[in-house]
């Protein structure tokens, strides 16, 4: 991981369900994985194959999310509302305030 890749200023933004199945895809399969990201793949196609676009895009934000949140672990997350953090905060980084943070959103529909 290299220091450059580490977003300290930055909160992922992420719907319920997309947490709760990339936090049961790398329980089950470790994150940023090739494993991982073929299991989302397989879901992708699957609901293609079912023309199932809500589903299919729903797997792509969890396989993005992976990647991002994995080359940043330092990043905060924001699920159905909550802000929270699963690493502590590290002191050779600088963190702005929680207020301050971008948002970044993975898998939410953009506003009308």
């Amino acid at each position: 991981m290299c220091l450059q890749c580490l977003k300290p200023d930055v909160v992922f933004v992420v719907p319920n369900a997309v947490w709760r199945d990339y936090d049961a895809l790398r329980a089950r399969c470790g994150p940023l994985t090739l494993r991982f990201h073929h299991a989302c793949e397989r879901e992708v196609r699957e609901a293609v194959r079912q023309h199932d676009l809500r589903t299919a895009l729903h797997w792509r934000a969890v396989d993005r999310l992976a990647l991002e949140y994995r080359r940043s672990p330092v990043s905060a997350l924001e699920v159905g509302g909550v802000r929270f953090r699963e690493t502590e905060k590290q002191a050779f980084l600088r963190y702005p305030d929680d207020a301050d943070l971008r948002p970044v959103p993975i898998g939410v529909a953009p506003a009308a």
